[in-house]
């Protein structure tokens, strides 16, 4: 079985999410945790992507459109939870 790592943005009330997560057994790295807020989310995707975590964001517009770019390039992702904050 494949186990689901999770990276939280810094917009999505990560500390509290990946707390949650976390009490369940879920492997969740938060862009806070990294020191990397602030940087470009789609750096911030490449870097998940690199280490084969889900990206889970309320940045619907900018990840939707990263989604598509990728896609018509043939660019693989770990995926994304994207959800309305």
């Amino acid at each position: 079985m494949s186990v689901v790592c999770f990276h939280l943005d810094e917009d999505c009330q990560a500390a509290s999410l990946a707390s949650a997560m976390r009490q369940h057994g879920a492997d969740v790295t938060t862009t806070n945790e990294l020191g990397i807020a602030g940087v470009h989310d789609e750096d911030q995707w490449q870097q998940a992507t690199d280490k084969g975590r889900v990206v889970v964001s309320n940045h619907i517009a900018d990840f939707s459109a990263m989604h598509a770019a990728w896609r018509s390039a043939h660019r693989a992702h770990a995926g994304i939870v994207l959800f309305p904050q």
